[in-house]
């Protein structure tokens, strides 16, 4: 994972095959609720797609 000030964020999971990129900004340098909260999100909608995957067939949502 990558992240920097005002809430840029590059998330990669090679197990699941999973990225998101959030390119939005905050109005502050650094808010950690912001933090704690972008990454509950990132990692709910990684596990969801994960969960919603068959076999070997790869879902592509583009959100």
């Amino acid at each position: 994972m990558a992240r920097r000030v005002f809430g840029q964020l590059i998330y990669l999971d090679p197990q699941t095959e999973f990225m998101a990129v959030k390119l939005s900004t905050w109005p502050d340098f650094l808010i950690h609720s912001y933090s704690v909260d972008m990454l509950a999100a990132v990692t709910t909608i990684r596990d969801a797609l994960a969960e919603s995957a068959t076999g070997s067939r790869k879902l592509v949502h583009f959100l």
